[in-house]
């Protein structure tokens, strides 16, 4: 099914307040290559936002149906060898995203490098769905930015099996609450990992991972999340943080 795509332009008269954490207070809200910004009172830099929370809960559900079919073995085959099962789940997921998926201008620059490179090897459904998460789930994206701040290319086409086992050990010893999370998605990597290794490595090979990594302000709002960015502890995460904002 081909969802039609939308631009959702930011209007501060509909943000819904009550979901601003630690009562922020706004100063601007704009859009620029890194997507939907808001500016806080007393932060030095923008923050990528959800202006929309309806979206951010329909996000939330896709993403946890795509989590629970990709860890249980059993739905995972179901979904990968029943034909029919797959097309209703792609249906539902289409229909979740239909009247929120932003159009390509709308995505962050990083998120239009993930569509770029993931719709030559993977479902369009998977990419849109991820795209999304991406955008608008900054816990995920945060992990996933420093995840390429230190992911090497190179070691990974030349083995990649040994680059993915360093990869998961280094964010599995800096994640602080969901490291249960990565210990399920290494073991279904590793078991799916034989047979998409010529997806996986073509994605990665056409993929430019320099885009993927934090800029200023992300490694400044990704300072007060639960896992431990660019490998700095939290009592050295808040004490920098705070001398930031100070400047």
């Amino acid at each position: 099914m081909e969802i039609q795509q939308v631009t959702i332009y930011p209007n501060p008269k509909t943000i819904m307040f009550q979901r601003l954490p630690n009562s922020r207070i706004i100063e601007n809200i704009f859009s620029d290559e890194n997507g939907v910004q808001v500016k806080y009172i007393g932060h030095p830099f923008p923050e990528n936002m959800l202006v929309y929370p309806e979206v951010q809960d329909m996000v939330g559900t896709l993403k946890r149906l795509f989590w629970d079919i990709i860890t249980d073995p059993f739905l995972l085959a179901y979904y990968l060898l029943n034909k029919n099962a797959r097309a209703k789940i792609d249906l539902n997921v289409c229909m979740g995203l239909r009247h929120f998926l932003l159009s390509e201008e709308g995505f962050s620059q990083k998120t239009r490098e993930l569509r770029r490179a993931g719709k030559m090897f993977f479902n369009l459904t998977l990419v849109d769905l991820l795209s999304m998460v991406f955008e608008y789930d900054d816990a995920y994206r945060y992990r996933i930015m420093d995840f390429f701040n230190e992911f090497k290319k190179e070691k990974f086409l030349d083995n990649p099996k040994r680059e993915i086992n360093r990869m998961f050990y280094m964010v599995n010893a800096r994640e602080h609450c969901i490291n249960y999370k990565y210990k399920d998605l290494y073991k279904i990597f590793s078991f799916l990992f034989p047979f998409i290794k010529k997806t996986i490595i073509g994605f990665i090979r056409e993929l430019d991972v320099n885009k993927l990594k934090m800029t200023d302000a992300d490694f400044y709002w990704s300072l007060e999340k639960g896992f431990d960015t660019k490998g700095i502890k939290v009592e050295d995460r808040l004490l920098i943080k705070s001398n930031l904002q100070k400047i």
